[in-house]
């Protein structure tokens, strides 16, 4: 019976250790950077702008900034230093993340902002291309 006991208070022990431990996905080396690589823009911009969505039953809310181009590294859309481009970005309920498996949700950025992002093109515009490896602070 004792022994009984021991393995039920182990078990217990192990599952609250499974649920409450936050998870990430592990990505292969290289992964991120590779993104980066085949992503079509890459800009030095400054966020001028930022609306947000509210959050849907997944705990999922859309972020749209506005920023002015201050510098083109890469860009298969003919964007230009000077130009104002609108993106798209998410973010996620902090309450509703807790122990969801997936990619790192992107930083949520304040107008004024200034530094790297990688970006692509779709249907909806322009949207990030590294979920939350695609910004990078100027230093």
């Amino acid at each position: 019976m004792k022994a009984k006991s021991l393995w039920l208070i182990f078990f217990l022990f192990l599952t609250r250790l499974a649920f409450t431990s936050p998870a990430q996905a592990v990505l292969p080396p290289g992964a991120i950077d590779n993104a980066r690589q085949s992503a079509q823009e890459c800009l030095v911009i400054e966020i001028t702008k930022v609306a947000a969505t509210r959050y849907d039953l997944n705990g999922r809310q859309d972020i749209f900034y506005t920023a002015k181009v201050v510098k083109v590294e890469r860009s298969a859309n003919s964007i230009h230093a000077g130009d104002s481009i609108t993106f798209k970005s998410y973010a996620i309920d902090p309450k509703m993340a807790a122990g969801i498996d997936g990619p790192v949700p992107p930083t949520l950025l304040a107008a004024g902002w200034t530094g790297r992002v990688w970006l692509n093109k779709g249907q909806d515009g322009l949207t990030i291309a590294v979920h939350g490896h695609s910004f990078q602070a100027m230093k």
